[in-house]
């Protein structure tokens, strides 16, 4: 290294091994740091040596003044672990690049006689943070996905506490669509978990490979959401929510896995730096603002909300929310600033609602997102089941009000033009309302002369109920059947028929009182009445009347006139009751006078 005259340290040659370690962990001067990122701006193979040693550690931690450019056109096939942390290819890489299919027996021996209890099948994968290995637990006969911390992390203390803290995290979520811990320990100085292991395909190829609707997608992302929505009730946020990190089965059930860049709601500053280390992290792709602006006081439950929107956006659409092409810094400045293209001028024809739901779950500001999973899961729901969704209002009014600040000049000839439509539509709904007017008259003629007819009809039921009356206490039972045969009010018919049938009064009372009671109480004493009145039981009928002007309403001339025939009966028999009372006297006094 050489010192140049503003004092900056200028490479003679490539980068050594060592110090592109150090720029990676962050631990170079920042003069050692300002000289890497100028050398490998023009050296595409110090580049590829950064991206390669960074690759190795954690998914996406990065100092965000690092500026390693990438090239625009060729960042879909950027692999998983660089340094924008873009998914890998939808395209399988040749058979030369991928890894090899087995792990070594004397590997496998080795880690067996590191963990006790489990057989080593096979390595599922390996990260910044550990290997994955498929296993077999003797005790239960269980196959196991055991993770094991890295190596070269065994002498960082954070990175133990890393490691302890993904196993105290995901051990509180007992869910079916999040893996499960079956054990975890210290062995030999290892650390080490089993956890579930599902066999499946990662959500962004289970997708395409089985090519799901729309709707099937939206299925899979609810049961995603709702899986989240259990995690954050249990003070858990992912923070790293991605296709990857979501295993679907062959049932077609997702599965969330990989809490290494969980974080406890509402733990402290101090606890964060286990998983932060004062670093951006996550994946880019599907990285909300706040993260990627390093706001750590900022990152809560509507953090794994834009993530999810984000997977949804892409899964749907085959694009990213924003622009990941670009340096480092480019990428994260545009997670921070850029609007997502709306789905629309992607997907023709693309749902409007489903739209709303997309850009209200990728707002930029967490206070317009959903503020939890489950309210997004909810309108995912309301539009699998055809129901309004929330977004849909909220969305329209965010947008025309971004649009009219952005477009002042339109938003005032589209105002104008506004204003013409407006006036040529008055015209014509002027001449359309005056036909309703007269279309509404029409038909309130037409209510009036129902109730006319309805009410005609009332009244010669009710003239022809009298006739009824008169021919049945007159004994002329053949003519009174006769009569009821034309009656159209079902209680009118009802009543005739009881007051035909032969039948003792306790018999028959509780078939006809059932039809005729609930609706008209009042009338069904009156014909009680009438039926005791008939069969000289006077007491009873008595009895009977005075119920019925006791409940009856009056609300109608039917009511007015048997109330009036009731009161009418009453004052006879009444008097009846006096005449027999006052009768016996009479006679005795007259006795008395005869000589």
């Amino acid at each position: 290294m050489q010192r140049t005259n503003s004092g900056h340290i200028r490479m003679a040659a490539c980068l050594s091994e060592g110090l592109v370690e150090r720029y990676v962990n962050g631990e170079c001067s920042s003069e050692e740091q300002r000289t890497v990122e100028i050398h490998s701006v023009e050296c595409p193979r110090c580049r590829e040596q950064i991206e390669r040693t960074r690759s190795d550690q954690m998914p996406f931690a990065a100092d965000p003044l690092r500026t390693v450019p990438i090239d625009a056109n060729s960042t879909i096939a950027v692999p998983q672990q660089t340094v924008v942390g873009i998914p890998e290819p939808a395209t399988a890489p040749p058979p030369e690049a991928e890894a090899p299919a087995t792990t070594d027996d004397a590997v496998k021996k080795d880690f067996e006689s590191m963990f006790e209890g489990y057989k080593i099948i096979s390595e599922i994968g390996a990260g910044g943070g550990g290997t994955v290995w498929r296993a077999l637990q003797l005790s239960t006969q269980r196959h196991v996905a055991l993770k094991v911390l890295a190596a070269r992390a065994f002498t960082s203390e954070k990175a133990r506490l890393r490691f302890e803290r993904e196993v105290e995290l995901t051990a509180r979520l007992e869910h079916p669509n999040i893996a499960r811990i079956y054990d975890s320990g210290l062995n030999r100085g290892v650390y080490y978990y089993a956890m579930e292991l599902f066999e499946g395909e990662h959500l962004n190829k289970h997708i395409k490979y089985h090519q799901l609707s729309q709707r099937d997608t939206l299925e899979l992302i609810h049961a995603v959401c709702q899986a989240v929505q259990y995690a954050h009730q249990r003070g858990v946020i992912h923070r790293d929510l991605k296709p990857s990190n979501i295993i679907v089965t062959p049932d077609g059930q997702p599965h969330i896995v990989d809490f290494g860049l969980a974080k406890a709601l509402g733990e402290s500053k101090e606890g964060m730096t286990v998983s932060i280390d004062g670093q951006v992290t996550g994946t880019p792709a599907y990285m909300s603002p706040e993260q990627a602006a390093g706001h750590l006081d900022a990152i809560d439950t509507r953090t794994d909300v834009y993530s999810l929107g984000a997977i949804l956006y892409h899964v749907l659409t085959g694009r990213w929310p924003c622009d990941l092409s670009g340096s480092y810094f480019q990428v994260l400045k545009s997670i921070q600033e850029q609007d997502p293209v709306r789905p629309s001028r992607i997907i023709p024809h693309f749902d409007t609602d489903i739209e709303a739901i997309l850009l209200k779950a990728l707002a930029k500001n967490p206070a317009e997102r959903y503020q939890s999973a489950s309210e997004f899961a909810r309108d995912i729901r309301c539009w699998l089941d055809g129901l309004p969704i929330l977004a849909r209002s909220v969305d329209t009014i965010y947008l025309l009000k971004k649009f009219m600040l952005r477009h002042r000049a339109a938003t005032v000839i589209a105002a104008s033009l506004l204003v013409i439509i407006l006036a040529t539509t008055y015209i014509s709904l002027h001449s359309y309302t005056l036909a309703r007017a007269e279309i509404r008259d029409l038909q309130r003629s037409q209510q009036i002369l129902k109730k006319e007819k309805l009410k005609d009809l009332a009244y010669a039921n009710r003239v022809l109920f009298l006739v009824f009356l008169l021919d049945w206490e007159s004994g002329r039972n053949a003519r009174a059947q006769q009569a009821a045969g034309f009656f159209s009010d079902k209680q009118l018919k009802a009543a005739a028929h009881f007051l035909l049938d032969p039948r003792p009064f306790d018999q028959k009372r509780k078939q006809f009182y059932d039809k005729i009671a609930p609706e008209k109480p009042a009338f069904w004493e009156f014909i009680v009445g009438e039926y005791h009145l008939r069969n000289n039981d006077k007491t009873a009928a008595m009895e009977a009347y005075q119920r019925c002007l006791k409940i009856s309403s009056g609300d109608s001339e039917f009511d007015d006139w048997f109330k009036n025939t009731a009161k009418r009966n009453i004052n006879e028999l009444l008097t009846e009751e006096a005449m027999s009372q006052s009768q016996p006297g009479i006679d005795n006094g007259d006795s008395l006078d005869d000589p």
